[in-house]
């Protein structure tokens, strides 16, 4: 352990940003990679077996699970979390030799210490301006580095090194952006006023399209 002082270890941590950008490149690419992903099954499922998706396959109590419920589940959120958590967890790792030559901080919890002030910033954005597009921006921004710098923190910390947990951390993280995506992709979607077609439907439908005005008739004097 150093003797240097919170402040020189917390200065250390923000420089570390400056390394991280294999992260931004990642989200970018996590971004598309599951927007096509989810465009392609979902495409997949309708020209293939279109009356799947809205095939009842088992029931929940009164509630009927669809085929499209069961391909969300498994292809849309499982499938990316378990993607997510594995290649976080190799990048993170000892055998990669990332985390000794990136998180090399003597005082490991100070690592989280810049994403979770800015989640702070973000959560009093939100409270004061409500949840706009470059809050909630902000705030996955700041959740995903979070993310990684916990995982770091507990990888570095030998005592909360079980690595099962966060690898379970990750996925759950992961599983929840994903559903966040889906919420938000039919409003997107619906402002964008392009054609769009919907997997359960099977049909080309324009949402969010402004309607053609005719121009006025021309008068006549009586």
């Amino acid at each position: 352990m150093s003797d240097r002082p919170p402040a020189a270890e917390l200065r250390r941590s923000v420089a570390v940003l400056a390394t991280e950008w294999w992260l931004v490149g990642g989200v970018l690419a996590g971004y598309l990679t599951y927007g096509v992903w989810v465009i392609g099954t979902g495409l997949a499922l309708d020209t293939f077996t279109p009356e799947l998706a809205t095939t009842s396959l088992t029931t929940i109590g009164s509630t009927g699970v669809t085929g499209l419920v069961v391909l969300a589940a498994v292809a849309w959120l499982l499938v990316p979390a378990v993607a997510a958590a594995w290649l976080l967890d190799r990048r993170l790792s000892n055998l990669s030799g990332n985390l000794v030559s990136q998180y090399s901080i003597d005082h490991p919890g100070v690592l989280p210490a810049p994403s979770g002030v800015l989640m702070l910033l973000a959560g009093g954005a939100a409270v004061a301006v409500g949840p706009r597009t470059p809050v909630l921006v902000l705030m996955t921004v700041a959740s995903v580095h979070l993310l990684v710098r916990t995982v770091a923190f507990g990888r570095r910390v030998y005592s909360f090194s079980y690595r099962p947990l966060f690898t379970a951390l990750s996925a759950v993280s992961t599983a929840a952006l994903a559903a966040a995506w889906l919420v938000q992709a039919p409003a997107c979607r619906g402002r964008s006023g392009h054609a769009s077609r919907t997997p359960a439907s099977g049909r080309w439908s324009r949402r969010g399209s402004v309607p053609r005005i005719s121009p006025p008739a021309p008068r006549r004097d009586i």
